[in-house]
């Protein structure tokens, strides 16, 4: 039996020699960020596994964090400009009065409605303005979120590079790190996207996170107690490790490739992948454009009066249209005649056949089964009628002569 319904239509296969079928997987910009980075730390041989895992996971979190700063400035840039109306702004208002109101009134709707306008604009502009702080404001949080992202990979990096360095002193881990950012030019390498400006603020915000979770005692002069102050670089600084220290250049290296490598591979594969559509999409619109002429340049040199293709062209397509039309029209009576249950004639049949139609069996009404009996409930009727039906098909004889002949076969039984 076949399934009923629509069947699917059917796949076209493409051409594997066919350079159009074949369409290339676009890297995405946080896949080659990630790619470079997972590259540049193989270079390591100082860093654990362990180490490697969480700078990953540090990489996906930056990540996050510059695209959104970096979609918020754009947003910013948009909303910044004067008389900019937002998307949530945007609405068409007008005031509707009467022709008659209008004809009597003229001035008086005139000046309301501009009014009306200029009360309009007056709220735009006054949410645009609204709109521009608060997005100062996710700014402002984006970049506290992404000084401590920077902080705490800098202090933790540090810490576990001086453990595992035997030349470096663990209590003296700040030195792994101070010995770049006191330096200005591996500085700004180093806090290109970290959200500080220069070494200075970093000292600061790290002198807050500590006073924070360790609060100093409080300064007392008087006995001699300072108060306490963030570092700053001094004239003639000394450390406890040397350039060239495993934990002081693998810091450095690690630093880099997150926080300074890896979003400039991320920008540039963004602004690759946005000029490679653009020009896709510029190519798709002139050959469109092409194609739309050609098609038109086909057209007018068929359209001719004399022309034997044009003509052989129309009478082909009238012939298969009427033909669809012929073939639609005989389903359609074929259809009406089945639902209206239509049988051949009598007559037909016997003209052709030669044979009459088989009439109906009618039940026969001389079988006293078929009559109901006088004096006799429905129940034993029903009984007597059951019992008839399993003794079989065998057509029954008389009552009469059956009797007879047990009365023969009894006296035939006395004589002997």
């Amino acid at each position: 039996m076949a399934a009923s319904g629509d069947r699917p239509p059917k796949r076209s296969r493409k051409d594997p020699s066919d350079p159009s079928g074949t369409k290339e997987k676009t890297t995405t910009p946080f896949e080659a960020s990630t790619c470079k980075l997972v590259e540049m730390l193989a270079t390591l041989p100082t860093l654990r596994e362990s180490q490697r895992h969480h700078l990953l996971d540090v990489h996906t979190q930056f990540v996050k964090l510059r695209k959104t700063l970096q979609n918020l400035r754009t947003r910013k840039a948009e909303a910044s400009v004067e008389d900019y109306q937002l998307k949530s702004t945007r609405f068409k208002f007008e005031l509707n009065v009467s022709d008659q109101l209008y004809g009597e009134k003229k001035t008086e709707v005139d000046t309301l409605r501009e009014n009306c306008k200029l009360a309009i604009a007056l709220m735009q502009e006054q949410i645009r303005k609204q709109v521009v702080k608060v997005i100062d404001l996710e700014i402002d949080s984006i970049q506290t979120r992404l000084q401590n992202l920077f902080a705490d990979t800098t202090i933790l990096t540090s810490h576990t590079l001086a453990i595992l360095d035997p030349s470096a002193d663990e209590r003296q881990a700040h030195d792994v790190y101070r010995i770049w950012f006191d330096d200005d030019e591996h500085a700004a390498t180093l806090l290109k996207h970290s959200g500080f400006a220069n070494s200075t603020e970093l000292y600061e915000f790290l002198f807050k996170q500590e006073t924070q979770a360790n609060p100093p005692p409080p300064a007392d002069p008087a006995n001699g107690v300072p108060a306490p102050v963030a570092y700053f670089r001094p004239n003639n600084p000394r450390y406890s490790v040397t350039a060239t220290s495993p934990a002081a250049t693998t810091y450095f290296a690690s630093i880099k490739a997150l926080f300074r490598d890896s979003w400039d591979v991320y920008a540039q594969v963004e602004s690759d992948n946005e000029k490679t559509l653009k020009v896709s999409k510029l190519i798709q619109i002139l050959r469109a454009e092409r194609a739309s002429e050609q098609t038109a340049m086909d057209v007018d040199d068929i359209q001719e009066a004399n022309n034997n293709t044009l003509k052989e062209t129309v009478a082909r397509a009238v012939a298969a249209e009427g033909k669809k039309i012929r073939t639609k029209l005989q389903k359609d009576l074929k259809s009406k005649n089945g639902d209206r249950g239509g049988t051949k004639p009598a007559a037909s049949l016997k003209k052709k056949t030669g044979q009459h139609p088989k009439k109906p069996q009618q039940p026969n009404k001389t079988n006293p089964k078929n009559q109901p009996q006088r004096g006799k409930t429905k129940g034993k009727q029903a009984a007597e009628s059951d019992d008839d039906s399993s003794k079989g098909t065998r057509p029954r004889k008389n009552a009469k002569n059956s009797s007879t002949r047990r009365g023969k076969r009894s006296k035939r039984r006395g004589r002997r």
